[in-house]
């Protein structure tokens, strides 16, 4: 069984069935982006007014799509999938008032989102929730914290919701974010 850990700034947890793979498209892009740059240089050292402010304008867009591809290249080209399924991970940080903290922990604990109260995302809270979700919505971590002074600390324990409970879950997290 493999097992990759997906951290964030603040906390991390480990998610089995995770693979991380490369994204051919991914690598394709960055690799025009960075090939359009090197010859936008090459035409601007081959002209022989190379002070104009057309050069310039050209010099500077190159400088930046050779970056930007190299940046793409290097931390952009690789993307988390779901082993049993094959589906593409996606992360989600949704926050509540500290109101809701009761009943979102019973709803993660027991999985059951169906009877939940209409809760409302805010851009900021008390609580934040963390979820690792499958595009296909067929698998879910979820994970709650406060905020403590100066930090998040986890209330609930890392659960892992599949197939019906991930379709509740997914469904939650869009009544959730109207």
């Amino acid at each position: 069984m493999n097992t990759t850990t997906i951290s964030t700034v603040e906390s991390s947890f480990s998610v089995p069935n995770l693979v991380k793979r490369t994204c051919l498209m991914s690598v394709c892009v960055s690799t025009v982006l960075i090939l359009v740059g090197v010859v936008l240089f090459s035409y601007v050292f081959n002209r022989h007014d190379s002070s104009s402010t057309f050069s310039m304008s050209f010099l500077v867009l190159a400088t930046g799509l050779v970056l930007y591809g190299v940046f793409r290249l290097f931390w952009r080209t690789k993307k988390v999938y779901y082993q049993p399924t094959g589906s593409e991970i996606k992360e989600y940080f949704m926050f509540f008032d500290l109101k809701d903290l009761n009943e979102l922990k019973s709803s993660i604990d027991e999985g059951n989102f169906a009877v939940s109260p209409a809760f409302r995302c805010h851009s900021g809270g008390n609580i934040r929730l963390h979820a690792l979700m499958t595009s296909d919505h067929q698998f879910a971590a979820v994970q709650l914290y406060q905020f403590v002074p100066y930090t998040y600390s986890p209330v609930t324990a890392v659960h892992y919701f599949k197939e019906k409970e991930a379709l509740a879950f997914s469904a939650f997290i869009k009544q959730c974010k109207k």
